[in-house]
């Protein structure tokens, strides 16, 4: 009976063994035959894996600009221009073409109406006589930038502006003269008379510019915050010289005396009515015309200074 245990264990450790040694020479037989293609298919993918993927740049300025990039408008103050108000387009940059950059153009408003009022009010008294001023006038401008510059860090806002404008400039002065006065004068006999005068004269002289005609200047532009900006312009308008006119209006009562006080009378004096008066009067102005042509010359200055957003 042991022999027989024995036989029967033997036989079932040789057959573990060879169901062991056929597994294992299954599945060496199997990794053989799929070697090849493994090996074809890691081929294949390799290359593919090891490229590298192109990167995609995003240039925010260039090609994603905002509708509106460019245009500007500004709101500012001038000297013989008022308030001013301008809309105007830059060409913004685009890759590096030269001349992108570097040219715009603008329409302006200048005005002297938001101030009138104000000027209106001021009256000055010198020596109980009272002066008073009035500007008035607007004009229209079209103007083209160039920037020589370019898009060149500290310069790159700098230009060189031409254009043409087209309105009217008026400036307007009124003194009025309170008179109270005791002077002596001798007559055509020779005697010396005395005169007494009381009235009231008002003297009005007018300075009209035609500002009209071609406009030359320079101006920049600084960066505060943001797309806000401050700005700058001087130039001129090339146009005819100023015209002077001027005129008188006043009525005056003139008491006179003898030497010994006795009163010959009062007259009435209307300084429109009076000829002596008038024929003063445009003497004087042609005088002052004469001067006004001597320091002036057939141009319009204009200087401006203001706020604007460039989108």
């Amino acid at each position: 009976m042991k022999k027989f245990v024995i036989s029967l264990i033997i036989a079932s450790s040789f057959s573990s063994l060879a169901k062991a040694e056929m597994i294992q020479n299954a599945n060496t037989a199997f990794q053989a035959s799929i070697k090849p293609l493994t090996t074809e298919i890691l081929n294949e993918i390799a290359p593919i894996s090891a490229t590298p993927k192109p990167k995609t740049t995003t240039f925010k300025n260039q090609n994603q600009s905002s509708t509106f990039e460019g245009f500007q408008i500004g709101v500012g103050a001038g000297i013989l221009g008022g308030g001013n108000v301008q809309l105007g387009y830059r060409i913004p940059q685009r890759g590096h073409n030269f001349w992108k950059n570097r040219f715009g153009f603008r329409i302006e408003y200048n005005t002297w109406k938001p101030f009138e009022s104000m000027i209106e009010e001021e009256t000055i008294e010198i020596d109980d006589n009272e002066f008073s001023a009035q500007i008035t006038g607007d004009n229209f401008g079209a103007l083209l930038d160039f920037y020589p510059f370019g898009n060149t860090w500290g310069l790159g806002n700098f230009r060189i502006s031409a254009g043409y404008y087209s309105g009217d400039f008026s400036l307007s002065g009124n003194l009025t003269k309170h008179a109270n006065e005791t002077f002596t004068m001798d007559n055509i006999l020779g005697q010396e008379l005395e005169y007494k005068v009381n009235g009231t004269a008002t003297l009005t002289a007018n300075l009209d510019y035609d500002v009209k005609g071609p406009y030359a200047g320079i101006g920049f532009d600084t960066a505060l915050f943001g797309g806000l900006k401050l700005y700058f312009d001087a130039g001129v308008v090339f146009t005819d010289k100023p015209i002077l006119t001027s005129d008188i209006s006043g009525n005056a009562t003139m008491e006179v005396f003898t030497e010994n006080g006795t009163s010959l009378g009062t007259a009435s004096v209307d300084a429109k009515d009076n000829e002596l008066i008038q024929d003063l009067l445009y003497d004087t102005i042609g005088q002052y015309q004469d001067e006004l042509d001597k320091i002036t010359k057939e141009y319009f200055p204009m200087v401006k200074l203001g706020f604007l957003y460039r989108f």
